[in-house]
């Protein structure tokens, strides 16, 4: 934590006082109450309660653990002390560059932080979860400031050393201070309260510091003199080993931290942590137990200064307006609604059972649709949600659990381009004649409710939606020619600049330099007609060689553009004011039309005109000065744009006069017109009924994937107009740019938080709105909301947030967004990845204790349990708040999304069956290649034969690499969609990224690999980026799929990690995520029989698969198509069927 916090951590610990001074007058007290809804039963929360929650949220954020950098991409890894001689006082070697923001950051008391996972019981500080890499922290790191100086008399360069006075400059460990509150209470002075202990640490910090780093002071400027690199060194000593004394100092804290906190290079005696006095060597290594210190510079600016907290100042300060009003007024009502959860809920089961509710949801007639193929609609249960998202005000959560492959992205871009339309409406309905109304209050407005923000804890979730939403590629083919804005200031493979890619500040930077910037040159070079007059400008003084590119490059554009025609009309138009230079423009115009007719080349007519005379040439100048200048008084650039603004309103209201008539004849049972079928759109309840002899299952497979209101016609209809939108907006901006260029050159500060206003509270509506009217969607990652949107202060601001993979995001991380937003969407599946939580659940409800009431009891519940950071997500809070509730087996989420379309069987019935209940209905096209089976490769070692230990398996990677050759050199119909290699474990991911690149450095290896990496539509892939990109953990892999992945399990008996198949089987989640990345083949790499008899791992093996014991077996393995293999049944190993099972085999 960076010394600059200490103000809110004092601010925080003063809460939490009062907190516990409150606690028994809070639960007697009914003042604030509010409902709270929990899985098993009502309780009241109360504005104290919330606030606790908040208070709990944020005392979290602050127990973060500094790490020591080791990012070697970069080249800033922390060095050892032993290091620093060479470094910085070798006289052989030069200094490193010092330049004006370098900075050298001394980290004290380096270790391992083995004490984040001591359990109360007091077992050893070992993760549990295998993946887990124990940090290596320190206790204080301090920044130095270097100076390179001169000696007068000898002319030699000298360094001396400042103390940087900045507080983000230094940096605390908080949690290790206050775990030994915690664990080791005898090290704290009897009585002393933590926020006492946590005061007298800075203060004893600060004061050593002061003492040893600031040097002595000049008696007349009264300033500190600068260190020597040697006094620096016995100073960086000497305050690491007063920090040993002074943080634990009595035998129990030194033994705590000797068992806990181990050495970050094991088995390394510091010779730099000895005594500066000789003769008190043994003494001091007798009372104190330290550790090593280390370095790490940094040439361009302390990095250190990037590091979190990345959601303290959001929690803080929405716990101080709670403070001076209440929850209710002081939260938007999306966030009131997450902490307090929806008492009036409605259980969703079955279509057959629900029918009235399912038909209620599922009556909106939207606007908008997003231009995907239209003969597809959206699902029953992808419909109720679009509907739920509609009423805003009833619904400001709406959460939808969304398992892989049923089309959450889909939703989300249908109720963008729902939201959109109704935008554009809007503000044609505001529309006045005054020159500024698309900044008035009205228009912002409707701006604002309709603006929507897309963000994730999981980058690559955002930058997915972030590339998918303007990708020409995405859109179907019959609109491709249609839709646009601003395509052309849109780079190639775009339809326009719809979304802005944001997030933290280097992502925000490049969307200011190559898109912003772009949007606003062009907006502001509207009032020169096609652009003349900087030709013009440009031209000057240029010879006509230097002119020729600049010529081509203009009428180039003109031609890309079709607008050669539209210069062709404004010499034309322009005839009686440019008689006197009619002899060239004439012959320029005829020229012209050959270009436009590609009857002469842009390059052949730009040759020919820059070989004129050099008096010709002068001539033909003057003219285009000319023809620019009455082109600018004559406003042809704005009648230009009004025609354009108008033919699209045209379009546009004509599409809203068909989607009346729609509706018309929807109400009137007119149907045929648009491709209504009352059963399979269901516009009628009997669609809900049973047909002939249909089975229930088959009956609630088929309602499920029946598309409301979703016929051909009526989807092109609801896409037409948002394409029609589209070009309204841009008509619309383009028209209204010149009023306000002054503002729009605001908006890059703004972005960068660095927009300077007298407001109070910055909110900056007028700002925000504008750049919501130029992008009506942004992209974030979660943590850097707080920074993106520091400008923002005003709650209930933005219309529409969407979290997507929100089973993955932190529950606390969500609260920024959700309090500057109206309305949130939370999508996810806790089913699939949880949470990255850096500290184990005993220190999480140890933090959560002193705020909020938790159980310590199996079977007990306490209102607090739901808060938890370590037993929640997003997801699983957002789906207490929701408007709709539904089982899953045992679990309940809010609405669920069963209609699957991304895997085939085997992978559909395995995600099913161990995650799902088997409530998903399966609405893959099978592939229509013949494959060899799916199925699971045997691999088994015996001891002796391991040569890398733990979760290395060499022999595994071996195999799944001669799996992965097969299939690529025999199989290319099964590999052409992409191969996958993925494993639950780190080490098992090392391993196989090794053992790839050792392959390729054997010729024989060369061409498949290279077939490998341009796999899966990547054609010109390299082999290097396949170990990045096709090979890692399943963590990596959410969000993605490929037609093969190869699982490869790692552990075994033989291996003695048998606890990471339990960990691996302890949820779904983890097989669930790797499993469903496969759309078409799934084999399973490992040993058979030390998995099987687990809960999940068990049912990787099922009918359409095989057990293969060797290559030779699948080599052997018949191709067939995916029904045949499915009619198949397994043939499970005896040692791997469970006793429990009674056997009939033998009856009869």
């Amino acid at each position: 934590m960076r010394f600059s916090l200490k103000a809110l951590v004092k601010t925080l610990f003063g809460r939490q006082s009062e907190h516990s001074s409150n606690k028994s007058e809070a639960a007697s007290s009914n003042r604030g109450v509010v409902q709270q809804f929990t899985s098993n039963r009502q309780s009241l929360l109360t504005d104290f309660q919330i606030l606790s929650v908040l208070d709990y949220w944020l005392d979290f954020e602050l127990f973060d653990i500094p790490e020591c950098p080791y990012d070697f991409k970069k080249g800033i890894v922390s060095e050892p002390a032993d290091d620093f001689d060479k470094k910085w006082l070798d006289d052989e070697q030069p200094f490193p560059a010092i330049k004006k923001d370098s900075k050298l950051f001394v980290m004290f008391q380096c270790h391992r932080a083995g004490y984040l996972f001591k359990n109360e019981d007091g077992e050893n500080g070992k993760p549990l979860h295998p993946n887990t890499v124990t940090p290596k922290s320190y206790l204080l790191g301090v920044a130095l400031i270097p100076t390179l100086n001169t000696h007068e008399s000898t002319g030699e360069k000298y360094l001396t050393w400042q103390l940087s006075e900045e507080d983000q400059d230094k940096v605390v460990n908080l949690a290790t201070i206050r775990t030994i509150y915690r664990r080791c209470r005898s090290s704290v002075p009897a009585n002393m309260t933590l926020t006492d202990w946590v005061d007298t640490c800075f203060e004893s910090i600060d004061q050593l510091l002061n003492k040893h780093l600031s040097g002595k002071k000049d008696p007349e400027t009264n300033a500190a003199e600068p260190l020597t690199t040697e006094q620096l060194k016995l100073a960086i000593i000497e305050i690491n080993r007063c920090i040993a004394r002074e943080f634990w100092p009595t035998h129990e804290s030194r033994e705590f931290m000797e068992k806990y906190a181990k050495a970050v290079e094991v088995n390394k005696q510091d010779k730099y942590d000895e005594s500066i006095n000789p003769s008190k060597i043994k003494p001091h290594l007798e009372d104190i137990t330290t550790f090593r210190w280390r370095f790490c510079y940094y040439p361009d600016g302390n990095e250190q200064n990037q590091l979190g907290p990345f959601f303290a100042d959001d929690l803080n300060h929405i716990a101080e307006q709670i403070g001076k009003t209440s929850a209710k007024n002081a939260l938007s009502p999306a966030l009131y609604q997450y902490l307090l959860g929806n008492d009036n809920q409605v259980m969703l089961g079955s279509a057959r059972e629900d029918v009235d509710s399912y038909y209620k949801m599922t009556r909106g007639f939207f606007k908008g649709r997003w231009p995907e193929n239209p003969d597809y609609g959206l699902s029953l249960l992808q419909s109720c949600a679009v509907n739920l998202a509609t009423k805003k005000i009833d619904n400001p959560i709406v959460a939808v659990n969304g398992p892989p492959g049923t089309g959450k992205t889909t939703l989300l871009k249908d109720i963008i381009a729902d939201r959109f339309v109704t935008r554009t409406i809007r503000l044609l309905e505001t529309e006045s004649s005054e020159k500024d109304w698309l900044a008035s209050d009205r228009a912002l407005e409707a701006v604002l409710d309709a603006s929507i923000v897309v963000a994730s804890s999981n980058n690559k979730a955002v930058e997915n939606i972030s590339m998918e939403l303007p990708a020409l590629g995405k859109i179907h083919e019959s609109y491709r020619d249609d839709i646009g804005y601003f395509r052309h200031q849109s780079q190639s493979d775009e339809w326009g600049m719809f979304c802005a890619v944001l997030g933290n500040s280097s992502n925000r930077k490049a969307f200011c330099d190559n898109r912003l910037n772009k949007l606003l040159r062009y907006l502001k070079g509207l009032s020169n007609y096609l652009g003349l007059s900087p030709l013009v400008y440009q031209l000057k003084g240029k010879s006509q060689d230097e002119a020729q590119s600049l010529l081509n490059d203009y009428f180039g554009e003109l031609k890309t553009t079709g607008n050669i025609a539209a210069f062709i009309q404004g010499i034309a138009s322009s005839q009686k004011f440019l008689k006197t230079h009619m002899g060239f423009l004439a012959p320029l115009s005829e020229a012209l039309e050959k270009v436009a007719d590609d009857e002469l080349l842009v390059e052949e007519f730009v040759e020919k005109w820059c070989q004129l005379d050099e008096k010709l040439w002068l001539e033909s100048l003057n003219a285009l000065q000319k023809l620019a200048q009455v082109w600018w008084k004559s406003e042809l650039w704005k009648h230009e744009l009004e025609a354009e603004y108008k033919d699209a309103k045209d379009a546009f209201n004509g599409l809203l006069d068909n989607h009346s008539d729609a509706l018309e004849d929807l109400n009137s049972s007119r149907f045929d017109k648009w491709g209504i079928d009352p059963c399979s759109h269901l516009i009628s309840k009997a669609a809900f009924e049973l047909q002939g002899n249909e089975e229930e299952h088959d009956a609630e497979a088929r309602i499920q994937q029946l598309s409301p209101i979703g016929s051909k016609g009526i989807n092109q209809l609801r896409s037409e107009l948002f394409v029609a939108a589209l070009r309204v907006n841009e008509a619309m901006i383009k028209l209204n740019a010149a009023e306000h260029h002054d503002t729009f050159k605001l908006l890059p500060q703004l972005i960068n938080g660095k927009y300077q206003s007298h407001e109070n509270t910055p909110n900056h509506e007028t700002l925000w709105g504008l750049l919501f009217l130029l992008y009506p969607v942004m992209s974030t990652s979660l943590s850097s909301v707080e920074s993106q949107f520091r400008l923002m202060q005003k709650k209930a601001t933005i219309g529409l947030a969407m979290f997507d993979e929100a089973g993955q995001s932190v529950n606390y991380h969500v609260v920024g967004l959700l309090q500057r937003c109206k309305q949130a969407m939370v999508v996810g599946d806790p089913i699939q990845l949880e949470p990255v939580v850096p500290v184990q659940g005993e220190i999480d409800r140890g933090i959560a204790s002193d705020f909020i009431a938790i159980s310590n009891k199996d079977g007990e519940t306490s209102w607090g349990d739901c808060f938890l950071v370590s037993e929640s997500s997003a997801q699983l809070l957002a789906d207490r708040a929701g408007p709709i509730k539904a089982l899953i087996g045992q679990r309940q989420v809010g609405l669920p999304l069963l209609v699957h379309r991304r895997c085939t069987d085997p992978m559909f019935s395995i995600a099913n069956s161990i995650a799902y209940d088997n409530k998903m209905v399966i609405a893959t096209v099978p592939y229509k290649w013949k494959s060899v089976s799916s199925g699971w490769f045997n691999v088994v070692e015996s001891k002796d034969s391991i040569k890398r230990q733990r979760y290395n398996n060499h022999t595994e990677a071996d195999s799944a690499f001669e799996l992965m050759r097969y299939l690529v050199e025999h199989q290319p119909d099964m590999a052409k969609g992409g191969i996958y290699l993925i494993t639950p474990f780190t080490h098992m991911k090392n391993e196989l990224q090794t053992n790839w690149k050792s392959l390729y450095k054997q010729s024989s290896n060369k061409q498949w690999m290279q077939q490998a990496a341009q796999l899966g539509g990547k054609e010109g892939g390299e082999v290097s980026d396949f170990t990045k990109d096709n090979i890692g953990t399943v963590h990596t892999f959410q969000g993605k799929e490929a037609s093969v992945v190869i699982f490869c399990l790692a552990a075994s008996k033989a291996r003695g990690t048998t606890g990471g198949i339990k960990w691996a089987n302890s949820k779904p989640n983890l097989i669930n995520v790797a499993v469903t990345r496969a759309k078409h083949h799934l084999f399973i790499v490992g040993n058979y029989e030390d998995w099987c008899h687990e809960a999940c791992s068990s049912q990787l093996i099922r009918d359409g698969m095989t057990i293969y014991n060797s290559m030779d077996e699948i080599r052997a393995n018949t191709p067939l198509l995916l029904e045949e293999h499915l009619m198949n049944t397994v043939n499970t190993p005896e040692a791997c069927v469970d006793p429990s099972c009674s056997n009939f085999s033998s009856v009869w």
